[in-house]
């Protein structure tokens, strides 16, 4: 639920496919902040950003090839 719409969350295909979006938009670092919190990761603040590109998500677990290749498919870096 996005507590601060009072919305439900729009579902995404893909297990990780929502992380850190909500509704097809990129969730606000503040709300991200705010649901870390809520779920006990109280010191959690954001040190650095630098941006992704779909090749530096693929390293990662996180992103499963299914997800890269839906990323691929949708979006250009």
């Amino acid at each position: 639920m996005n507590e601060r719409a009072g919305r439900p969350a729009a579902r995404d295909p893909h297990p990780a496919g929502g992380v850190g979006r909500l509704r097809g938009r990129r969730l606000a670092e503040d709300d991200f902040l705010h649901k870390l919190q809520r779920v006990g990761f109280t010191g959690a603040q954001v040190l650095h950003r630098q941006p992704l590109s779909i090749d530096d998500c693929a390293l990662y677990p996180l992103f499963s090839d299914d997800l890269i290749a839906l990323m691929r498919k949708t979006h250009s870096d």
